[in-house]
């Protein structure tokens, strides 16, 4: 990716005054893309992400998900949601690595796609995890390249995380974000352990702060159940043309209100469990886990 954009920049060196102009003619909070959310109730809204925002976002994503160079990241959820666009694509771009783009899921190509291009980092929601994985055809390809696999947008089943960890030779990362932090803001990783893996959404990016605060915006001590707030720079400058919806997710301190609860730790801690509080300000994906991993997951063959 790296030497394909120096190769765009030499054939374009002579449009190089006009890019130093349009690149003077911008500040660090001039939104840079605007994606539409309303969780998982509410009315349609803009969230006006910045290019602050989604510089210190990817920063903190990439050193969080081990997202270094070198890598090849396999993109097969839509552009027009926060994983595609910025923990894809701007993400990759920040980093200089490669991106293989689908232009559809489909359990089986995904599975063909991994081994053909070598890919090295997927993230999925935990329905494409469990669809690849119930693949008549799934022992057939090599998955030994990937050295990253993350899960995101809804709670993924302990039983699907063993079983993702058992064939892929990884053990996934869960996580949890929403639109209006730029992405996922907080990611597990196998030094946790398994039991973290599997029953927690792990420790926040570097680049922003979390806090679990009551009814009033106090803080709470660790172990307490309160509401999910957000501070740092890749939380959206505010909603496209709605003040009200600004007045009502953002404090007095600059925090972001995300509506979702948690039991954990304020600051650097492991967040062990999350839930709904006000399920419209969330940017939870709308798919659903397939019936099969409601039960046990059958052991996997040693021979």
């Amino acid at each position: 990716m790296a030497r394909v954009m120096d190769d765009f920049f030499r054939q374009h060196a002579a449009e190089q005054p006009a890019l130093e102009q349009a690149q003077a003619a911008v500040e660090p909070d001039d939104p840079m893309l605007f994606l539409y959310t309303s969780g998982a109730t509410g009315i349609p809204k803009a969230a006006m992400l910045t290019h602050k925002n989604l510089i210190s976002y990817t920063n903190g994503q990439n050193a969080a998900s081990d997202y270094g160079k070198g890598h090849t990241l396999l993109l097969n959820i839509p552009l027009n949601h926060v994983g595609g666009a910025v923990m894809a694509v701007i993400a990759t771009l920040n980093s200089g690595n490669k991106l293989v783009i689908m232009d559809m899921f489909v359990p089986e190509e995904t599975l063909q796609v991994i081994e053909k291009e070598r890919v090295t980092i997927i993230g999925q929601v935990p329905a494409q995890y469990a669809l690849e994985l119930l693949n008549p055809n799934v022992e057939k390809y090599d998955l030994s390249t990937i050295q990253t696999a993350i899960v995101s947008s809804q709670p993924c089943p302990s039983e699907l995380i063993l079983a993702i960890g058992q064939r892929m030779g990884v053990m996934p990362q869960n996580s949890y974000g929403l639109t209006e932090v730029s992405g996922a803001i907080t990611f597990t990783h196998p030094r946790h352990g398994e039991e973290k893996l599997k029953h927690s959404v792990g420790a926040p990016i570097n680049t922003i702060e979390i806090a679990i605060m009551d009814d009033k915006f106090n803080i709470l001590p660790t172990g307490e159940v309160g509401e999910i707030a957000i501070k740092g720079d890749p939380v959206m400058k505010g909603y496209w043309k709605r003040p009200d919806e600004d007045a009502r997710v953002f404090d007095p301190k600059g925090y972001f209100h995300t509506g979702g609860t948690w039991a954990g730790s304020t600051g650097t801690g492991i967040c062990t469990s999350w839930g709904g509080k006000r399920r419209c300000s969330s940017g939870a994906a709308r798919t659903s886990i397939p019936p099969r991993w409601r039960r046990p997951w059958p052991s996997t063959p040693t021979s």
